[in-house]
């Protein structure tokens, strides 16, 4: 049911096959760790997502970006893992930043009133940028 690669170093894993498929691909440089995730985060893949996340707070980078770029549905239980990550994040004293760049993605992160705790930017690149600690982008893409 579930590939999974050793994600203690950068690597992949694919959770599911067809259409329910969920990618998340893991890539750590210095004190940055990027989890890239594709696909649809639901009721199937998100408890991968949560363990993921948790797994790469645990590690605490100073700062770990989860791109939600290629995500193409993002469910409430896929906001609970966000939240769950976010909670670890404050916790470990990790800076916990979220790509959004879709309304697929936004939105529900608008809705639930996330985007006011979350640090959410319009592109990978703000995100990693060395400034980005304190900004929030609240766009619609």
């Amino acid at each position: 049911m579930v590939a999974n690669d050793d994600l203690s170093a950068s690597g992949s894993v694919n959770v599911f096959g067809g259409d329910d498929a969920m990618g998340i691909h893991v890539h750590r440089e210095g004190p940055v760790t990027v989890v890239a995730v594709s696909g649809d985060v639901d009721l199937l893949t998100a408890d991968h997502l949560r363990d993921t996340l948790a797994a790469e707070v645990a590690v605490r980078p100073g700062v770990l970006v989860v791109d939600l770029d290629s995500v193409e549905f993002l469910s409430s239980t896929g906001l609970a893992a966000l939240a769950l990550a976010h909670r670890a994040a404050v916790a470990a004293g990790v800076a916990l930043r979220i790509v959004a760049t879709s309304r697929v993605t936004l939105r529900p992160l608008q809705v639930t009133s996330m985007t006011e705790e979350l640090f959410v930017f319009g592109s990978r690149a703000d995100a990693l940028a060395p400034e980005s600690g304190t900004a929030r982008s609240l766009r619609i893409g």
